[in-house]
């Protein structure tokens, strides 16, 4: 008999042959599945991450073109750079709101509450992602 493979989907288990087509795209479900979770869950951090990246990249963007060639794909190197590092730190903060959202706020008044629940939505997210480039880039300069 030939060996058997087995994927772990949410409805239920298959198995498949020594097809290998099959085998990668059993593979491919559980990383799409994987993949969505994970932007699902931290749409704050994208959005934060990608606002980032994108002002970079337009701010440095006149400096690169000076440089040619090289230029430019430092700087598409690094843009990448900041995004990774960016989602990776607003998932940690993600991780961290979280685990310390508060059941109730107390506060005073409309401005007061209005502050902290942006703070609970946003706040946490935002310190990571400053945290982990601040860690980065003072490791790279």
């Amino acid at each position: 008999m030939g060996s058997y493979y087995v994927c772990l989907d949410t409805s239920d288990i298959k198995l498949y042959l020594n097809n290998r087509a099959e085998k990668l795209n059993c593979g491919g479900k559980i990383m799409k599945k994987i993949l969505m979770n994970f932007l699902g869950n931290n749409k704050v951090s994208l959005v934060i991450a990608s606002l980032i990246t994108i002002t970079g990249f337009i701010s440095d963007f006149g400096h690169a073109t000076k440089m040619g060639f090289k230029g430019i794909a430092t700087l598409i190197l690094i843009a990448l750079l900041t995004f990774l590092v960016a989602l990776i730190g607003g998932a940690i903060g993600e991780l961290a709101r979280k685990y310390t959202l508060p059941d109730e706020i107390y506060s005073y008044g409309f401005w007061g509450t209005l502050k902290s629940k942006i703070f609970w939505a946003i706040g946490p997210q935002v310190i990571g992602i400053i945290a982990s480039l601040y860690i980065v880039f003072m490791i790279v300069l």
